[in-house]
């Protein structure tokens, strides 16, 4: 943390962190507090029946809850803290409570010793009806869920998702320490809340600094996947039965994302891949999920289609030289496998989510002030993605092509791949 950082007290802190950082405005703040009023009630009328449990020394933590039950991305962000939890307790039993569909992601990572599938509505919904609606059957498997985990007398429990439901499903659990971000209500669920660091923001450094509150010191890493050998040599054989070999310069596109308002457009999209393949000597692979049903008709011409389940979409990405894709969830794991992406960004703000690592190229168009919106835009269009163009895009997807010492089609002059200054402007590079 930044040393003047340190000086400040957790209230100053918050506040600091609740302008600058969530920008969380005046309506904002009044329901958080009439919120956190009505739940403190609660907390007291069932705290009167509840014994606490036993708070242990550091070097007498044996059982860890880790709570990230949202999508890939937000796992990919969560690696670096498990491979932390790994190094400062070596001798606990680190268990994740997650999504059941992201659990193949860590495979053969060894940095959790149990996963517990868990719903919860605050991931499944988008509307604030779906996630607050307590009567829902989604909900009443969720609090199941938290009351066999509360069986467990789990030693620790952390969160950093920064939110007043996830600090009182950690208190549901039951575990002697309870930590997290009280910025959004809920601090007295918690037993130890983190201080925000405000010289790190990014998703996966909001897990980092609940180390500081364990009295750990940070090991700043970046989040890292593997395939297994079985599924490298399936994805070997597979792109040599497409024509595709290891001196092939191989780019992978991917015009998904899990929510519409992340989504810049297939057809912007294609018409990138077009592009692409008339300029330079590459094979480009067109992925797409196995739920959206046969592709083949709408990848580019001249494309491979590629529909995988997740570990194989992971052994086939991890083959690509660069990834061009919206921001999401694969987005995360291609920069995790040590692949370079070219990212479009419209509703996220980028000091939370972008790639990590070495030669990331991201297009964003700055100036929207309403940049986070929570996934719900607030115009009839997102226009921070609506306003990027397929020109952007493909001069930063040329750039990085040239970056990796591709080569263009005899027929195009070199001079016309150069990104022209307009084009930049919305470009920004993480290296």
């Amino acid at each position: 943390m930044n040393e003047s950082h340190l000086q400040w007290t957790l209230q100053e802190a918050e506040a600091a962190a609740a302008g600058t950082v969530f920008q969380t405005k005046r309506l904002a703040r009044y329901r958080i507090r009439v919120f956190d009023a009505i739940l403190y009630l609660y907390f007291l009328v069932a705290s009167a029946f509840r014994k606490p449990a036993q708070r242990k020394a550091d070097n007498e933590i044996r059982t860890i809850l880790v709570t990230e039950y949202a999508n890939f991305g937000d796992i990919v962000l969560l690696l670096p803290f498990l491979q932390n939890l790994r190094i400062h307790f070596p001798h606990a039993a680190i268990t994740l409570l997650g999504n059941p569909k992201t659990s193949s992601l860590l495979k053969g990572l060894s940095l959790v010793d149990e996963i517990i599938p868990i719903q919860v509505p605050q991931a499944m919904y988008i509307t604030r009806w779906q996630r607050l609606n307590f009567f829902s059957a989604s909900w009443s498997q969720t609090r199941r869920c938290l009351r066999q985990l509360r069986q467990r007398k789990f030693d620790l429990a952390v969160t950093a998702r920064v939110d007043v439901m996830d600090n009182w499903m950690l208190w549901l659990t039951g575990a002697a320490r309870r930590v997290g971000y009280g910025l959004r209500g809920g601090r007295f669920f918690l037993t130890d809340v983190v201080k925000p660091d405000l010289d790190h923001v990014h998703g996966s450094d909001r897990w980092l600094a609940i180390l500081y509150t364990l009295g750990k010191l940070p090991i700043r890493q970046l989040p890292h996947l593997t395939t297994l050998p079985d599924e490298d040599k399936q994805a070997a054989e597979w792109l040599a039965a497409m024509g595709i070999h290891d001196e092939d310069l191989l780019i992978g596109i991917h015009p998904g994302a899990r929510l519409p308002i992340r989504q810049w457009g297939d057809d912007n999209f294609r018409t990138v891949a077009e592009q692409v393949r008339r300029k330079f000597t590459v094979k480009i692979l067109w992925f797409q999920d196995p739920v959206s049903g046969d592709q083949a008709a709408r990848a580019p011409e001249g494309t491979v289609p590629a529909m995988f389940d997740l570990r194989g979409f992971m052994a086939v990405l991890s083959r690509c030289r660069l990834f061009i894709c919206n921001d999401s969830g694969p987005m995360h794991i291609a920069a995790a496998l040590g692949v370079p992406v070219v990212s479009v960004f419209g509703s996220t703000k980028l000091e939370w989510f972008a790639p990590l690592g070495d030669g990331h190229r991201v297009v964003i168009r700055s100036g929207f002030w309403c940049r986070p919106c929570g996934d719900r835009c607030i115009f009839d269009k997102p226009y921070c993605l609506k306003t990027i163009t397929v020109k952007e895009v493909f001069d930063a997807s040329a750039e990085a092509i040239l970056s990796l010492g591709g080569s263009k089609r005899p027929d195009e002059d070199i001079n016309d791949l150069q990104p022209s200054r307009e084009s930049t402007a919305g470009q920004q590079r993480y290296e």
